[in-house]
C-alpha cells in the first residue's frame, strides 16, 4: 500500500543524518535512534483496523507521533531511503509465541537486511536515548519477520552478559554503638535497564524515592554523585549511607537467614537456639559492647 515509500522529505532527512555515517553499523544506529528520539509514542485511533494499520512515510513523518506500528514503519522507509532491504516484524513482548493460529502478537518491530545477508532486529519504540538498537529487555520472545518470500517463526536470542556491565563497590564499618556507616558506588554500563526511570523521571525524584525506600528499611542514604548519564559507555551514581542505632542487632536474625542461608534447598528459619545465630549474636555483642 505504499507505506514504506520515503517522500522527498523524508530522503532528504535521511541524506542529512546519515553524512557523518562511516559504516553501514553507523548509518542503521543513526536511523533507529532518530526514530526512537523523534516519533513520540502517542496512541491515537482514526477508525476500524487501526491496531492493523501501518500508516505511510508520509504521515508519520509530519505527525511525529504514533505507536510502535508508526515507528517501526517509519524507520523501514528511511532505511530503504538509504538503500537498505527492511520490512515491518511482528512479536510479543516478553513472551512466547506458540505454533498455534491465534493472535498472539502485541509489538510491532522492524528488521533490515545487511549487505551480508544476515536480518538485524530493531525496535525503535524501546530504545529512546539508549545505545541499544534492539532492547535487550526482549530476550527469549517470538518473533516473525514480514519478508518478500515469507518467514518462519523465530526467538529472540539471549542478550550476553558482557554487554550489561554492572560493578557494585563500597567500604562499610560497624561502630561501637551497632551502626553500619559507609559508601558505595554504582558503575554500569547505561543500558535501557539501568536508565528507563532517569527518562521517565528526573534523577531528583529518582534518588529521592531511592532514599525513601531506604529509610524504611532504617538506613539513612544520601547521594554523593550522580553521573551514571552523562555519556554513553559507563558511568556512576555513588551514595553515603547510615543505619540507626543498633540496626545490626535488630536485623541479624533475618540478615542471617534470609541472605546467609537464602530460600532454596538450605533455607531455614533461624531460632533463638540455633548455634549459628547465637555465635553471631555474641560476636556483636563483644565488638560493640551492648545487649
Amino acid at each position: 500500500y505504499g507505506s514504506f515509500v520515503p517522500t522527498p522529505e523524508v530522503q532528504a532527512k535521511v541524506n542529512e543524518l546519515l553524512l557523518p555515517a562511516q559504516s553501514e553499523h553507523d548509518s542503521i544506529a543513526i536511523l533507529t535512534h532518530w526514530v526512537a528520539d523523534n516519533i513520540r509514542y502517542a496512541g491515537i485511533s482514526m477508525g476500524p483496523g487501526e491496531g492493523f494499520t501501518l500508516h505511510n512515510a508520509q504521515m508519520n513523518f509530519t505527525d511525529r507521533c504514533g505507536v510502535c506500528k508508526d515507528k517501526a514503519g517509519m524507520l523501514v522507509a528511511m532505511l530503504r531511503a538509504a538503500g537498505f532491504k527492511s520490512y515491518a516484524a511482528m512479536t510479543m513482548a516478553h513472551e512466547r509465541i506458540d505454533r498455534i493460529p491465534a493472535d498472539q502478537f502485541n509489538h510491532s518491530v522492524c528488521v533490515v537486511q545487511h549487505r551480508n545477508g544476515q536480518y538485524e532486529l530493531l525496535d525503535p519504540t524501546w530504545v529512546p536515548s539508549v545505545r541499544e538498537l534492539w532492547s535487550s529487555a526482549e530476550q527469549q520472545q517470538g518473533y516473525l519477520m514480514g519478508l518478500p518470500n515469507g518467514a518462519d517463526l523465530m526467538e529472540t536470542p539471549v542478550s550476553p552478559a558482557e554487554k550489561h556491565y554492572v560493578r557494585i563497590t563500597g567500604t562499610s564499618k560497624i561502630k561501637k554503638n551497632g551502626t553500619l556507616v559507609g559508601t558505595f558506588t554504582v558503575t554500569a554500563d547505561t543500558t535501557l535497564a539501568a536508565r528507563r526511570p532517569y527518562l521517565v523521571y528526573d534523577s531528583l525524584t529518582v534518588d529521592s524515592d531511592f532514599v525513601a525506600y531506604a529509610a524504611t528499611k532504617g538506613v539513612v542514604l544520601d547521594s554523593i554523585l550522580d553521573s551514571l548519564y552523562a555519556d554513553d559507555t559507563l558511568g556512576r551514581n555513588a551514595y553515603s549511607f547510615a543505619t540507626h542505632e543498633h540496626f545490626l542487632h535488630l536485623q541479624i536474625k533475618a540478615l542471617l537467614s534470609d541472605n546467609l542461608f537464602g530460600r532454596g534447598h538450605y533455607y531455614r528459619i533461624m531460632k533463638e537456639e540455633d548455634p549459628v545465630y547465637r555465635v553471631a549474636v555474641e560476636t556483636l555483642r563483644k565488638n560493640s559492647g551492648k545487649n
